[in-house]
Formats: C-alpha cells, structure tokens, sequence
C-alpha cells in the first residue's frame, strides 16, 4: 500500500470512531453508513494486522446497528448518565486532571492547537475540545494533510506531518483512551459502544507503532534523501508495543 493511500485510509477511520463517539442523530448515522461501506471495501489489506479482529468486529457490529431510539437511550446510558454507576464522560480532562483543576487550560491549550492548524469547532457541535470525537477528528485531519504531502511527493513534508500526529498522539489520545475505554466495555457489555471503544484503542495502539516505524524508516535516510519526490519506505507488519486488545 502506498504512503498516501495509507494516509487516506487511516483518515477515514479516524473520522468513523469520531462520528461513532457522537450523539447518534439520524444524519450521523447516515454518514456512518456510507464511510463503513467504503472502509469494508478497502479493508482486505489490513488483514494481517493484530488490530484486525477488533476492527473486523467492529464493521460487522455496525452493519447491524440498533434503531435509532435504543441507540439514543443507550449513548445517554453509556457517556451522559449511567443510572447503575459512573457514565464514560468522553472528555480528556476528566481522566488525566480528576480534579479538574487543569481542565480550563486543557481546553484552551486545544482550542489553540486547532486553531494553529486552521480549525475551529463546529457551532453546531456544541462541545469541549477536548471531547473524544475532536480530539478523533483532528487525527482524520492530519492524516488527510500527510495524503496530500504524500501525492506531491514530497518527503519531508511527510516526516513532519507525521511527526504532528505522532505528538498529538502521545499528548493526548493515548493518555486517557485506555481508562476510558475500560469503563465502556464495563458499561455496555457486548453492545456497539463497547465495541467501538475496543477497536478504537486497538487501532490507536497500532497507529502509534505504525507512525513510530515509519519515521524510524526515515530518520535513517541520508538528510540529502529527504529533500527529493518520489523517495520510497517500506511498510512492514510490526506488533502493537502497545497491546491491540481490550485495554
């Protein structure tokens, strides 16, 4: 697979987990249906990944998701208000500030990232930065500016959009994603949530590993290398450090 077509799958599925995160409204889940047929379509490669099984499962789960108002009542049930327990609140601050005492600069120091790369949250979202489905969204974004590097061919370009995402990454997603996907799973049994929350932290995982091999690929390239189109890397299967399972 090339760079750029990687690029643009890795984009896509970043904005599936972003629109799955989301209040199910009716359009939502419409768009959900489409990008899931395509990234069925294009999924075969992907086979010999570890995070392939969650990822499969998740395809299949969504194919046959619940009506609408069950699929309403259980969002409120899983991230808004759990009446047996605690609800995942799908926000980062609330796992790596529990007092909340940081939250504020969190969310600004987001609000500053996004705008620095040109972005502003929806109106129509009515959100924190820092909720999950943003913080997803924003990933499908750089990875959508790494394909368009990639079809220019143009190499550095490519190691520093790498290199945002795999800061973004580190600072972010991979500090609080487990934690909460723990809850979900505990939250929502077999449902979709759980589903989702378990393919997302699997695939992340393996992301975080994929771009981290990628840019080792090329930190061992003459600096000269860099400079030129067309400069070719190899992608190898590698296991997720990480873990690839239910975190």
């Amino acid at each position: 697979m090339r760079l750029e077509d990687l690029a643009r799958w890795r984009q896509l599925v970043y904005r599936l987990f972003s629109l799955i995160f989301l209040y199910p409204e009716e359009e939502r889940l419409e768009t959900v249906a489409i990008v899931t047929a395509v990234l069925r379509a294009q999924s075969a490669p992907m086979a010999r990944f570890p995070f392939f099984p969650q990822w499969r499962r998740l395809l299949t789960s969504l194919a046959d998701l619940d009506a609408r108002p069950a699929l309403e009542e259980k969002y409120v049930r899983v991230f808004l208000h759990n009446p047996e327990g605690a609800p995942s609140l799908p926000y980062e601050s609330v796992y790596v500030d529990p007092g909340r005492q940081a939250a504020g600069w969190m969310v600004a120091m987001l609000e500053r990232e996004y705008a620095a790369a040109g972005l502003a949250l929806a109106p129509s979202l009515k959100d924190l930065p820092d909720h999950v489905a943003v913080e997803l969204e924003f990933m499908s974004f750089l990875c959508r500016q790494e394909a368009e590097v990639w079809s220019r061919e143009l190499l550095q370009d490519g190691v520093q959009a790498l290199e945002r995402q795999a800061d973004f990454l580190a600072r972010h997603l991979t500090r609080w994603l487990p934690r909460w996907a723990r809850q979900i799973i505990s939250a929502d049994g077999e449902g979709i949530y759980s589903v989702a929350a378990e393919a997302a932290w699997a695939f992340i995982s393996h992301d975080q590993d994929l771009i981290g091999s990628l840019l080792a690929q090329f930190q061992k390239m003459p600096e000269a290398a860099l400079g030129r189109k067309g400069c070719q890397v190899s992608l190898e299967e590698r296991p997720c450090s990480g873990g690839c399972h239910a975190p």
